[in-house]
């Protein structure tokens, strides 16, 4: 997914002013990255937005055939319905977003970040949650087990679809 980036907030709004627009901010101090999504044709009078604190660019996965999306930016996960204009969900996370572990195409989805491991449902509530130290790295070992190397602690294997979880002595991830 591409997107935008504006050299600040207020420009970026001007521009657009005859828009409808689509909001996201992290609410974090600091905030000093711009991002407009580029939407289909379809959706020429509607424009999201998005005030970061510069963590990461953000991640954008489009879902149920470009009706919706869902994009993650700072410590954030937001579900947006295009065709309704509005924004489904608004998830925030105990650290920065690493990455989508896995989506479907509705929009429920399992989010790797700084300190740990979600599953959010459809509608953005928490199905499981694996809190953890600091996240180094991680290997996926098949499609339902992940290995995180935390910092200043053993190893920890999730299962992608319970949130169970072992722990493992071993330090060759760091």
């Amino acid at each position: 997914m591409n997107f935008t980036e504006w050299a600040s907030g207020s420009e970026m709004l001007d521009s657009l002013r005859d828009k409808h627009l689509i909001r996201l901010e992290s609410g974090a101090e600091g905030i000093n990255r711009y991002y407009e999504i580029d939407l289909p044709s379809q959706y020429d009078a509607l424009n999201v937005v998005i005030f970061s604190t510069g963590h990461r660019e953000p991640t954008v996965l489009w879902l149920e055939g470009q009706s919706k999306l869902i994009l993650a930016c700072d410590n954030w996960v937001h579900k947006v319905d295009l065709a309704a204009k509005k924004v489904e969900y608004s998830r925030k996370l105990t650290g920065v977003f690493y990455e989508f572990l896995w989506v479907d195409e509705a929009g429920a989805c399992t989010v790797l970040h700084q300190l740990g491991i979600l599953r959010l449902e459809l509608n953005g509530a928490i199905r499981w949650s694996v809190d953890t130290g600091i996240v180094e790295n991680f290997v996926r070992i098949d499609s339902d087990t992940i290995r995180l190397a935390v910092l200043d602690e053993q190893s920890l294997y999730v299962d992608l679809k319970t949130g169970a979880t072992t722990k493992f002595q071993d330090t060759t991830l760091r």
